[in-house]
């Protein structure tokens, strides 16, 4: 039996379509500071909090790590608060790639025309916000950026952050 023909390439966008992280980051300790919290991730601990997936499970996670009393909180409270600073950490993210901070690793471009021009199908499959996958295409590719793609899995369409195989389902 033959194998299978490639038919469609699907993409992760942090780390993958392009190098990220050191944006983010910045994005949320400009958040936390702005909000006037006085949190401030270092790269190290960054790193360590990549473990977490998904930036507001991230903050939870941290939340719950510098105040174990987090309690005191009711839960529509708590989560109203790490929505605002996600929030605002998004825009900032949003902000910062608009202004170039971030652009898509080299060849990219290049193989998502070829794949296009071999009648592959592209698509994306990340557990990120739609507002970030939006901004990094957007300025790489161009307002009609959602033309190139048959299929757009992100935070909003699954919920369930990886590993968990929702996004690619």
């Amino acid at each position: 039996m033959a194998p299978a023909a490639l038919q469609a390439l699907i993409f992760d966008v942090d780390g993958t379509l392009a190098d990220t992280e050191s944006v983010h980051l910045a994005a949320f300790n400009q958040a936390f500071a702005e909000l006037g919290m006085d949190w401030a991730w270092t790269p190290a601990m960054y790193l360590n909090l990549l473990d977490v997936s998904g930036g507001k499970e991230r903050i939870l996670h941290y939340w719950k790590q510098v105040n174990p009393d987090i309690k005191a909180l009711t839960a529509q409270d708590l989560q109203d608060r790490i929505d605002h600073i996600h929030a605002l950490k998004t825009a900032i993210y949003e902000n910062a790639v608009n202004n170039g901070a971030v652009s898509l690793r080299p060849g990219v471009l290049k193989l998502m025309d070829e794949a296009l021009r071999a009648g592959l199908q592209l698509a994306i499959a990340t557990t990120t916000s739609p507002v970030n996958v939006a901004a990094l295409l957007r300025h790489a590719i161009g307002a009609d950026w959602r033309m190139n793609f048959t299929a757009i899995g992100d935070a909003s369409t699954a919920p369930m952050k990886k590993p968990h195989p929702q996004v690619y389902l």
